[in-house]
Order: structure tokens, then C-alpha cells, then sequence
């Protein structure tokens, strides 16, 4: 986690936490981003991505609201959870993630 946490810089930070859905069905050890920002979001995916190449290995990445789903669609033990719920957009317009952004920034896992 240190090795990643120096790709992605000071901030947003990256923990290490268990999370557990809105209705109690999932739990996992993940390691948890709340990125406040698109810039944020942007630095966590290129240092995964970056992380990966680089260690042969394969983190995987996955965004979460609330966390209101009843099935397993949540990242399996040690990989990353982004909350997205603290993402403050500066417009006051709703932000959305796809691949059509991830592949416009070169991001594309």
C-alpha cells in the first residue's frame, strides 16, 4: 500500500479499512479513496495503473456511492474502493466516471 500510496502523492490518502454494504451482506478488507476531486480521481487511477505495470501485478479499482447494492459488486479483499460520495464537482453539476473519460485521459486499465 506505501508503494502505491507514493504513485498517487500526498492526497487523497489510502486506507486500509473493512467495508461493509448498506444492507450487511458484503464485507471485505479493502483499500479505501475518497478522492474530493476529478484531479484526484485522475492521480488514483494513473498510479494504479502505473503500479501495475510496473509490479507485474493486477489491482483492481472499483467506484462505489452509497454502497446499496445487495450483491458482491464491490472489489474482492485488498484491492481498491474509490467512495465517490466526497467528490465535490466545480461546476455543481453531477460528475460521471466511464471509460469514454478513462480512455479521453489515456487511463484505460
Amino acid at each position: 500500500m506505501e508503494k502505491l500510496q507514493s504513485k498517487v502523492g500526498q492526497l487523497p490518502v489510502l486506507l486500509l479499512e473493512t467495508f461493509q454494504n448498506w444492507g450487511m451482506t458484503q464485507k471485505m478488507t479493502v483499500i479505501s479513496v475518497k478522492p474530493k476531486t476529478v484531479e484526484e480521481v485522475k492521480k488514483v487511477v494513473k498510479a494504479i495503473k502505473g503500479y501495475n505495470t510496473e509490479n507485474n501485478q493486477q489491482v483492481s479499482l472499483r467506484c462505489v456511492g452509497k454502497g446499496h447494492s445487495w450483491s458482491p459488486l464491490f472489489p474482492d479483499d485488498g484491492n481498491v474502493l474509490m467512495f465517490t460520495s466526497q467528490l465535490i464537482p466545480k461546476s455543481g453539476e453531477r460528475i460521471t466516471l466511464n471509460e469514454v473519460c478513462f480512455c479521453a485521459l489515456n487511463i484505460m486499465f
